[in-house]
C-alpha cells in the first residue's frame, strides 16, 4: 500500500504537466469545430457577416491546409526556444487569431486568420505527442499519451455545446478563454529534459525530471538522466558521422520507422473519420427529425465519453489489441452503413430501420476513439529516433493534415462517384488493409524504453553501426 501511494504521489506532476499541455489541444479542437455551429449562422442575415457556402466552404478547408505548413515551420525554430516556448507560442497564435475574428468583421481576414490558425493547430498536433513522450516515463507514456484524444474531443464539445445556443462573438470570446488559460498555466511546467539534455543544460535537465517524477531517491533521477544522455550521445555521434539530415533519414532505421508513422496516420485518415463526423448531420437528419445541432451534440457527447475510457483501456489492454478492436468495430460499422444507403438509394429502405445510421456513427465513433483515434499519435511520438525526430514528426504530421483536407473536400465528389454506399465501403476496405498491417507489420512498442524501441527496429543496414561509431569515437579520444 505504502509503495502504491509513493508512486501515485511521484506521478502527480507528470499528470498536471500533460494535463496543462493538452490544454493547448483544447484549443486546438474548438478551433476546429469552430465552423460547425457558426457557418450556418453565417449563411442566414446576421450583425457579423453574411457569406455564401462557397465562402463557407473555404472557412472551413482552410484550417487543415493551413496545418499541413505548420510542422514543416516549426522545424526551424523548435531547436532554438524549445517544445515548451514553441507551445506557448501557438497558443498565443490562436488566441491572437481569435482577437482578430472578434474585432475584424472581413471574409477575407478570416481567411488568413485561420490558414495561420491552421499552422498553429499542425504544430499543436506535432510538438504535443512528443513533448508528452519525452516527459512521461516508459510506464506511463501509453496512459498519458492517450489523454491528447480526451483533451481534443473535449475541445470538440465546447462549440457544439455553446455555438447553437450563444452568438457569434460569444462563442468566439469563449473559445479565446481557453489558449489564456493555457498560457497562464503552462509557463510553470518545465521543459522536456530531452530537449535540456541536447542543449548541454544537465543541471536543468535533472531538476526537471526531478519535479517531474517526485522521487525521494535522487539515485533513480539519476539514472534515468544517466540512460537519456546515453541515448543522446549515440544520437550525436551518429549526427557526427552521418552528416546531413538526408543521410540519417536513408538508414533503415529511420525509413522503417518513418514507413510505420507514415502508414499508421494514412490508415487513420483513410477510415474516414473526419468525413463520416464531419457529415455526421446531413445522416442524422436523413435517419431522425432530431434537430441538427442537438444531432451534432450527441455525436460530439459520444466522442467524449469514449474517450474518456481511452486511459484505463491502454493499462488494461495493450495497444496494439485495441488497435485491432478499433480496426474491426470501424470495419463492421461501415459495412452495415453502406449497406443501409444501398438499401435507402434502390427505395428498400423502410422507417423500421431508420435507427440505423444513428446506431452505425455512434458505434463507428466509439470505436475508432478506442484506437485508431489516440494509438497511432502515441507510436508515432515513441518510434522515431532523436537524431530524425523533428523532420519525421513534422513530415507525418503534415502528412496527416494533407490527407484531412483531401478526405473532407473531396467526400462528396466520392459520393457523386460510387454513391454514398460505395463511400462508405470504400473507407471500410481501408480498413480492411489497416487490420492486414497491424496484425502482419507494426511492431509491438507498449512499455518499451526509447532504446529498446530503436533496437526493435533493429541498426541492421544502418549506414554506420552503432558499435562501428562508438568504437570510431573511443579511438579518436584515445589518441586525442
Amino acid at each position: 500500500m505504502d509503495k502504491h501511494r509513493q508512486q501515485k504521489h511521484s506521478n502527480f506532476n507528470l499528470y498536471l504537466t500533460t494535463c496543462a499541455a493538452n490544454l493547448a489541444t483544447v484549443s486546438a479542437g474548438c478551433t476546429m469545430t469552430w465552423t460547425s455551429p457558426t457557418l450556418p449562422k453565417l449563411f442566414q442575415p446576421n450583425d457579423y457577416l453574411t457569406i455564401t457556402k462557397e465562402d463557407g466552404a473555404w472557412i472551413g478547408s482552410l484550417l487543415p491546409l493551413g496545418a499541413c505548413f505548420g510542422p514543416p515551420l516549426i522545424i526551424l525554430i523548435v531547436d532554438i526556444i524549445g517544445k515548451k516556448l514553441s507551445i506557448l507560442m501557438c497558443t498565443m497564435i490562436i488566441l491572437a487569431h481569435w482577437l482578430v475574428i472578434a474585432m475584424i468583421n472581413s471574409l477575407e481576414v478570416i481567411y488568413i486568420a485561420r490558414f495561420i490558425a491552421g499552422m498553429a493547430v499542425g504544430i499543436v498536433f506535432n510538438l504535443i505527442p512528443v513533448y508528452i513522450a519525452e516527459i512521461s516515463s516508459d510506464e506511463t507514456r501509453g496512459f498519458t499519451g492517450s489523454l491528447f484524444l480526451l483533451f481534443l474531443y473535449i475541445g470538440f464539445n465546447i462549440p457544439y455545446i455553446v455555438g447553437p445556443y450563444t452568438s457569434i462573438l460569444t462563442l468566439v470570446l469563449v473559445a479565446a478563454a481557453i489558449p489564456l488559460s493555457t498560457m497562464l498555466l503552462f509557463i510553470w511546467v518545465p521543459e522536456s529534459p530531452h530537449y535540456l539534455l541536447e542543449k548541454g543544460r544537465k543541471q536543468r535537465a535533472y531538476a526537471a525530471l526531478q519535479w517531474l517524477r517526485s522521487y525521494p531517491e535522487k539515485s533513480r533521477v539519476q539514472q534515468e538522466i544517466a540512460d537519456l544522455q546515453e541515448m543522446l550521445d549515440k544520437s550525436q555521434d551518429e549526427k557526427l558521422h552521418t552528416g546531413s539530415m538526408i543521410i540519417r533519414m536513408t538508414q533503415r532505421r529511420s525509413l522503417k520507422s518513418l514507413y510505420y508513422g507514415c502508414m499508421l496516420i494514412l490508415f487513420q485518415q483513410m477510415a474516414g473519420y473526419n468525413a463520416v463526423v464531419f457529415y455526421s448531420e446531413a445522416i442524422f437528419k436523413e435517419a431522425t427529425t432530431i434537430s441538427s445541432s442537438l444531432a451534432t451534440i450527441i455525436c460530439g457527447l459520444v466522442m467524449l465519453t469514449a474517450s474518456t475510457v481511452v486511459p484505463l483501456m491502454s493499462k488494461l489492454f495493450r495497444i496494439k489489441h485495441l488497435l485491432y478492436f478499433s480496426t474491426i468495430g470501424c470495419l463492421f460499422f461501415l459495412i452495415i452503413l453502406g449497406i443501409y444507403f444501398k438499401f435507402l438509394e434502390l427505395g428498400k429502405a423502410s422507417e423500421s430501420v431508420s435507427w440505423v445510421p444513428i446506431f452505425c456513427i455512434v458505434g463507428y465513433i466509439i470505436s475508432h476513439s478506442l484506437g485508431f483515434g489516440p494509438y497511432p499519435w502515441v507510436i508515432v511520438a515513441e518510434i522515431f529516433h532523436p537524431s530524425v525526430k523533428s523532420f519525421s514528426s513534422a513530415f507525418t504530421t503534415s502528412i496527416c493534415w494533407f490527407l484531412c483536407f483531401l478526405i473532407t473536400r473531396l467526400f462528396t465528389t466520392f459520393v457523386d462517384m460510387l454513391g454514398s454506399s460505395g463511400t462508405f465501403w470504400l473507407f471500410a476496405g481501408f480498413c480492411l488493409i489497416a487490420l492486414i498491417f497491424l496484425i502482419v507489420q507494426l511492431p509491438d512498442t507498449q512499455g518499451k524504453s526509447f532504446q529498446e524501441i530503436q533496437d526493435l527496429l533493429g541498426t541492421k543496414g544502418n549506414v554506420i553501426r552503432t558499435e562501428d561509431m562508438k568504437y570510431a569515437h573511443d579511438k579518436s579520444v584515445s589518441k586525442s
